[in-house]
């Protein structure tokens, strides 16, 4: 709570700060333009700028952390959730942290395209001539563009996990949005590559790596789950629960047999049972022989030497024989 009523007291002050340099922007605005009057209006601008700055980040680092509690406890219970039904009560507590989530991070993304268009920050281009060292490749503008290009990628794996959950089944919808979130990943990490100096930008770097990893698993899934649904004649669409599997989701369906009705299909054993055959020994002489590769001329005299003389005939003759 304490914390809580310093944080507020912190916005507060920046706010203020914040009234009182667009108060002076806005009177040096009006003002006829010379050197003098431009230079302050400047200033007035940076300032102004670096206020709103200040408090975005704040806001940013504070969702942050909200959200990174979140995601940490979405994955120990996913860890111990095992395989999601969408008849199962974990499926449902799971589908709404991914919600949570992902409303973070659209608060999150706003503040992070909100920092990119103060000055300097790509979005915006105003006053950018009145200092000689800023060009396309600052790394404040790197900065940005990294924010933003990884909230988006958060985000869209967030809102493709409620697209695949078992209760929705848009499965479809979720592999499309699990390949842009690989794309966004690996856009990011190209963009945090080229601010090394920024906070973080090593954990973030590996984060994007994971996710990218994690998405590009998720979406294999959903496709394989769409598949799956495509042939129960189902749509595999956002269709509230008509694209939906069965309950167990596809881990638990692995030996399943999906019958066509309209082709039924008869099953038999993958390991047949054995059958005994009664056979005389000399089948199994031969064959032994031969597995041996005894020489042709040794088994013709061992042939010769044990004729079998005619004798008496029936069942009980011909087991004597050999």
């Amino acid at each position: 709570a304490e914390y809580d009523a310093k944080f507020t007291a912190l916005l507060s002050g920046l706010d203020d700060a914040a009234a009182v340099a667009y108060e002076d922007v806005t009177e040096y605005a009006a003002m006829k333009a010379g050197p003098a009057v431009n230079a302050r209006r400047f200033d007035a601008e940076c300032i102004l700028g670096c206020v709103r700055h200040r408090k975005l980040k704040l806001l940013m680092k504070r969702n942050e952390r909200m959200v990174e509690e979140l995601r940490r406890k979405d994955a120990e219970a996913t860890a111990t959730a095992g395989p999601s039904s969408s008849s199962n009560p974990a499926d449902e507590d799971g589908t709404k942290r991914a919600e949570e989530i992902a409303h973070l991070y659209d608060a999150l993304l706003q503040d992070a395209r909100a920092v990119a268009d103060l000055p300097g920050g790509g979005g915006s281009k105003e006053g950018q001539e009145r200092e000689e060292d800023e060009d396309d490749d600052d790394e404040f503008a790197h900065e940005a563009a990294a924010d933003v290009l990884r909230l988006r990628a958060l985000r869209s794996f967030y809102v493709a996990r409620l697209y695949a959950s078992d209760s929705v089944g848009g499965y479809r919808e979720a592999a499309a949005l699990l390949k842009v979130t690989r794309s966004l990943a690996a856009a990011a990490g190209e963009e945090l590559a080229a601010c090394p100096e920024m906070e973080g930008s090593d954990e973030a770097s590996e984060a994007m790596a994971d996710l990218e990893g994690e998405a590009e698993a998720l979406e294999r899934r959903a496709r394989a789950c769409a598949i799956l649904a495509k042939i129960r004649g189902e749509s595999g669409g956002s269709k509230g629960t008509k694209g939906a599997l069965p309950p167990g989701g596809i881990l638990r369906r692995l030996d399943d047999f999906d019958a066509v009705a309209s082709d039924p299909t008869r099953l038999v054993e993958s390991s047949l049972p054995v059958e005994l055959v009664p056979c005389k020994p000399t089948f199994f002489d031969i064959a032994l022989n031969h597995a041996g590769e005894y020489d042709l001329e040794e088994l013709r005299r061992q042939a010769e030497e044990h004729k079998v003389k005619p004798g008496s005939g029936g069942l009980f003759g011909w087991f004597s024989r050999g």
